[in-house]
């Protein structure tokens, strides 16, 4: 990228107020003696000191919490509360993981209720080690970049976004 372009980008995120003018200036002094405004403009793309990939690694991770009741449940719909302003690509993974924590609890009920007959026990067990399996999988899948849908998953929140691979520029930052 030409450097008229970067400086244009710079000034693009100031107009968005995403960058003050002190972080401009210096983002754009940087880049004019020849540093790499990349160095400078990655800790603006961090969540609470992490990368975009690795938060939305540990919101995935977060829900195997539930050795505390409730904990995978609530912490990464904490999570996802506290960083869907600053990250698109946190946005999307904490769509997914909220839809998935809705359906689980939907299936966890119905099958509780399917345990009086039986035919609940079996499908219990299986919805457990969904429980354990999906999350690792979403985790490791969002530290590639990729966003995973949990299978089973009913979509009652609109994941934004049309595509399920992330960019630099996927960042609100």
């Amino acid at each position: 990228m030409a450097i008229s372009d970067e400086i244009e980008r710079l000034a693009q995120l100031r107009d968005q107020g995403r960058l003050s003018d002190a972080e401009f200036q210096e983002a754009k002094a940087q880049l004019l003696s020849g540093a790499s405004v990349d160095d400078h403009t990655s800790s603006a793309n961090q969540i609470f000191g992490l990368s975009p990939k690795s938060w939305c690694m540990l919101m995935h991770f977060s829900q195997l919490l539930n050795c505390a009741p409730g904990a995978g449940m609530i912490a990464p719909v904490c999570m996802w509360v506290l960083s869907k302003d600053q990250s698109i690509e946190a946005d999307r993974h904490g769509a997914v993981i909220t839809n998935w924590v809705i359906s689980s609890l939907i299936y966890s009920s119905v099958f509780g209720l399917l345990m009086f007959v039986v035919i609940g026990i079996p499908l219990m067990f299986a919805l457990v080690i969904a429980l354990v399996v999906f999350p690792i999988i979403g985790g490791v899948k969002a530290s590639n970049g990729e966003l995973w849908h949990y299978p089973m998953s009913i979509e009652f929140i609109t994941v934004p976004g049309g595509d399920d691979e992330f960019t630099e520029e996927d960042s609100y930052f």
